[in-house]
């Protein structure tokens, strides 16, 4: 409770854990201490809205980080509520706070790896085809470079299987050992001849990888192309 008129503040033994700091005596230190912790890039913001709260003109409720004395950084939630005289002057503040770090170096984690991944996305779709499909091999994404080697369009392609782009090169043994192998739960890597929309066929070094459920069944499957065709026809050519 922060005493607003005399500005002394009075914590609980679990507040100065939550700030790092020993006990204090003298009550009108913590104040000094609460502050004085507080991560630099947020003790302006964390003040003002303190004050804010006091003339009324916001409610408390924040997260800021304070730094303990061993240099470590804990994230706080907080919440306060003025307490007001008959005359609505603000007397003193009850307020709250909790130690939300887990919850945050979480959300800090999950970002990083959305950022990562977003990254690695990006790389891959700059060099290699890439499509998602269903279970029964029914296309759900594709990205930019399938539409732009196979010469059909997103929407074209998405709600298709790879029938659209069936070049009648391979055998039927060829796509039942392909289907037999990922519906097991199996990679499948080799390579496929295609057909663009111009009726032209196009090679392409194919990985397809299955997505598993609990049950180990597979419930989509994503496939990894490099478009091989000069390789091919300089194979070819020799």
């Amino acid at each position: 409770e922060w005493d607003i008129v005399q500005n002394l503040i009075v914590w609980d033994s679990r507040m100065y854990e939550l700030y790092g700091v020993t006990k204090q005596s003298d009550s009108r230190v913590v104040y000094d201490i609460w502050a004085n912790g507080l991560h630099p890039d947020d003790r302006t913001y964390t003040e003002t809205l303190l004050q804010q709260a006091v003339l009324g003109e916001a409610e408390y409720d924040t997260e800021f980080r304070v730094i303990h004395p061993d240099g470590s950084i804990h994230f706080i939630k907080a919440y306060g509520v003025v307490v007001r005289d008959a005359q609505g002057n603000p007397q003193s503040m009850i307020g709250v706070n909790f130690d939300i770090s887990r919850r945050k170096q979480a959300e800090l984690d999950r970002q990083q790896l959305i950022q990562e991944l977003s990254a690695f996305k990006q790389a891959l779709d700059q060099s290699a085809i890439v499509v998602i499909t269903d279970p029964k091999g029914v296309i759900t994404y594709t990205n930019d470079r399938f539409c732009v080697v196979s010469g059909y369009s997103r929407d074209q392609l998405i709600g298709q299987t790879h029938r659209i782009v069936k070049s009648g090169y391979h055998p039927p043994s060829f796509f039942q050992n392909l289907w037999r192998t990922i519906a097991m739960g199996e990679i499948w890597r080799g390579e496929i001849c295609n057909q663009k929309k111009n009726g032209s066929l196009y090679w392409v070094a194919s990985t397809i990888v299955p997505f598993l459920n609990s049950q180990g069944r597979p419930f989509q499957y994503l496939a990894i192309r490099f478009d091989i065709t000069a390789r091919k026809l300089a194979e070819a050519t020799l």
